[in-house]
Parts: structure tokens; C-alpha cells; sequence
């Protein structure tokens, strides 16, 4: 796995990934932001180095961006997931990815299991997905593909 660079750009730290042609959008799916919104309902089940939220609603509605943010860090270090596959598939999909990173071009589809990346509790499974243009990344469940 290729770890991003940080650079330092007038006095703030940003990450430089190589491989991303632009800066992206990043898109979460109504499903995605209501699935995670579901299963989070207190701060203390996220992991630490959150911020502090007392209100559990207000939680909720933060818990969609930390979550993706979360697993965004693990897709730009080229860790792919896809845990719950079996090994040929996974295989697959991850040889499939590496290659359109060495040509620059193609889709880039990475999948995590929650209860594994975030939480045990968490029953959803996410999928991040990379347009081939580079143009978004969008944060979704399986049923919203």
C-alpha cells in the first residue's frame, strides 16, 4: 500500500495522493447517511479521537461525515476491504483496482464491513466508490448501487 504524503501549503497540513487526478467531491447517499444515522445513537460507540458530542441527535447527524471520513482514509491508502467476499473475489476486484490506478483510468470500487472498520455493533456494509474521472466519490450501500 502506498501511505498518502503530507505536504505543508500555506501553514496547513494536506495529504497529496498521487494516484487522484483531481480533488473530488464527496457524495454520501441518502441511504448511506440514514443506515449510519440508525445504527450510531451515542458518541461513546465511535472510536476515540472524535469530537466531543453530548446530544445524541446531534451525533447522529454528524456520525454519516465521520463514518465516511473514517473509511475515506482507508481508501486512499489503497486498502480496498472487501473482507466479505471470498478470497477469489476478492482477489479479483482488488487486482481490478490496482489496475486502473497503474493505467489512470477506470473505476475504483472498495467495500467495508462496519462491524470490522468502525464498530462491532454495526451491522451495514458501505461501498465507496471512485468514478472514473475522478470526479466524486460517493459513499453508499449495496441495495443503492
Amino acid at each position: 500500500m502506498n501511505e498518502p504524503k503530507a505536504k505543508i501549503f500555506n501553514g496547513i497540513e494536506r495529504v497529496e495522493i498521487p494516484w487522484l487526478k483531481q480533488t473530488p467531491h464527496l457524495a454520501m447517499t441518502p441511504g448511506y447517511a440514514q443506515a449510519i444515522k440508525d445504527e450510531f445513537k451515542y458518541p461513546s460507540e465511535f472510536e476515540t479521537g472524535v469530537p466531543e458530542i453530548d446530544d445524541p441527535v446531534g451525533f447522529a447527524e454528524a456520525a454519516p461525515a465521520m463514518v465516511a471520513f473514517k473509511l475515506l482514509r482507508h481508501f486512499l491508502a489503497e486498502n480496498w476491504g472487501l473482507s466479505y467476499l471470498d478470497f477469489d473475489d476478492r482477489m479479483h476486484d482488488y487486482e481490478q483496482n490496482n489496475e486502473n490506478l497503474r493505467r489512470g483510468e477506470g473505476r475504483i470500487v472498495a467495500g467495508y464491513d462496519l462491524a470490522e472498520e468502525i464498530h462491532p455493533s454495526m451491522s451495514s456494509r458501505v461501498w465507496v466508490i471512485l468514478e472514473a474521472d475522478h470526479s466524486a466519490i460517493t459513499f453508499l450501500l449495496p441495495e443503492e448501487y
